[in-house]
């Protein structure tokens, strides 16, 4: 009966430490989940990425779209793919700044922000400069009917300005989401540029280019020369800084990155520590419990034996009398 008494009473204490043991665990699991962060996913119509589920990381094999390098979700495959458009627009003798825009905007899936959304958010203002850029030039669709400048295999191509007639429609047939100017103000959308200079395309004009031939002396030799040498040395310097500028940026997001890795793993040791504590004190307790249970018992017992052995002994006094 005492042993019975004993844990029925212990049930209550026994059942609390379950549900500490069970509100520290989901702890845990909330931690984990919300210190992720938003992960790379999947985008229609380009290759999968290579960390699909897990969050922008720096990346190293990019064959294209470096200024990402620091933290993005493309990788080799995925800078591939935007390499081979930008050689379709270099084959077809598209204008340098049709390519660059266009260019631009290919490589927006490996902005950080784009890579984890299931289409990149373009602003409607950059779809409308886009479309400016390449009215004149000419376009197809893939294999998955997506918009695409025109390739040299295509058979069939249309001038952008007598397919499309603006911005938003022309992202949209892209395969982009289009972010009105009232939303942009609100959330994150690509605006475009590119840091990439021009590879192929039309020769920079020289206003001079216009004057006499007759007025091309010596003197415009020597400045010419003059003129190179500054911008060799000035080109050298920009390079250098510009080098400097991304190591240092590249640097800040590495360590923001480590602290935050450091950050969730002291807080899952302290959750895991605590679920310990808990557990140990919940057992001390019990067994404190249950040693002051059985003791108790067994003083009741012995009292009732005590009082057993008196009762015989007075009814046997009573008899003999």
């Amino acid at each position: 009966g005492g042993g019975r008494t004993a844990f029925g009473g212990a049930l209550p204490l026994v059942s609390l430490l379950l549900k500490c043991v069970v509100m520290t665990t989901s702890a845990v699991i909330v931690t984990s989940a919300g210190s992720k962060g938003p992960v790379c996913t999947v985008h229609e119509g380009a290759p999968a990425f290579a960390i699909a589920g897990k969050a922008p990381h720096k990346a190293s094999g990019l064959t294209f779209c470096q200024e990402y390098k620091a933290s993005t979700c493309c990788d080799k495959a995925s800078t591939d793919a935007v390499r081979r458009v930008v050689y379709n627009m270099q084959a077809n003798q598209v204008s340098g700044k049709c390519r660059d825009a266009w260019t631009a905007l290919e490589c927006s899936i490996c902005d950080p922000r784009a890579g984890v959304l299931p289409r990149t958010p373009v602003c409607a203002s950059t779809c409308d400069a886009l479309y400016a850029s390449c009215a004149d030039e000419y376009f197809s669709e893939d294999a998955m009917n997506i918009m695409t400048p025109c390739r040299p295999s295509d058979t069939i191509c249309t001038k952008l300005s007598e397919w499309i007639g603006g911005g938003a429609e022309m992202c949209a047939a892209a395969g982009y989401e289009i972010v009105p100017a009232a939303a942009a103000a609100g959330g994150w959308c690509f605006e475009g540029g590119s840091d990439r200079t021009t590879t192929a395309g039309d020769p920079p004009k020289d206003p001079k280019s216009a004057k006499d031939p007759k007025t091309k002396d010596a003197s415009k030799d020597s400045k010419s020369k003059d003129s190179k040498s500054k911008d060799a040395k000035d080109s050298k310097k920009a390079k250098k800084a510009k080098k400097g500028a991304k190591g240092a940026s590249g640097g800040k997001e590495e360590d923001a990155e480590e602290f935050k890795r450091a950050q969730v793993w002291i807080t899952r040791l302290y959750i895991l520590g605590s679920i310990g504590l808990v557990g140990h004190l919940g057992l001390k307790m019990l067994g404190r419990y249950l040693k002051s249970s059985n003791s108790g018992a067994a003083r009741n017992a012995a009292k009732l034996a005590a009082e057993n052995r008196a009762r015989r002994v007075n009814d046997n006094t009573n008899h003999y009398l």
